[in-house]
């Protein structure tokens, strides 16, 4: 059985063909670089900077993109500019009767100052307009907060949005 010759478990040296064991990085008969050693093909697997990904970096990847998210989210969700020397005036949600009053009877000297509504009384309107009933009588209920007295009021809001009824 002299004519079969059985390979060696290892590597084959390219410069020599002497068989090596599989760890081994230079032959043991000539010395050179056996290619494709185990460390090699681990340094293949992990990428071509010797290292994995940290783990910092991966968290480091996810803030940044949750940073970019929320910055588009507040700039496609802020809230509308407001032009400078326009006031804007909330309506409570609960109004007393007592106030409800006092604003009916300011409102009922005055037709509504939008211009949009066909000028209805404004006790009656309840237009949304820029210079509408709502806001109208949004000042109305402000006033009356500060203090201010039904006559006093009526000149106010005269001077503030005119169209009184004459009478």
């Amino acid at each position: 059985m002299g004519g079969i010759r059985r390979k060696a478990a290892g590597r084959k040296c390219r410069n020599c063909g002497t068989f090596n064991e599989l760890a081994a990085r230079y032959c043991g008969q000539c010395g050179n670089t056996l290619t494709g050693s185990l460390q090699d093909r681990n340094r293949k697997r992990v990428g071509s900077r010797g290292r994995e990904p940290s783990y910092w970096m991966i968290v480091a990847i996810i803030a940044l993109i949750f940073s970019v998210g929320l910055a588009v989210k507040m700039v496609l969700y802020r809230s509308p500019d407001i032009p400078e020397g326009e006031k804007i005036y909330k309506v409570p949600l609960l109004v007393d009767d007592a106030m409800e009053r006092q604003v009916q009877l300011v409102a009922s000297n005055f037709r509504c100052a939008c211009g949009g509504c066909g000028e209805l009384p404004l006790i009656e309107c309840n237009c949304d307009m820029p210079r509408g009933a709502i806001k109208e009588k949004a000042f109305i209920r402000e006033k009356l907060r500060e203090g201010f007295t039904i006559d006093q009021l009526i000149q106010w809001v005269e001077k503030e949005y005119g169209h009184r009824i004459a009478g």
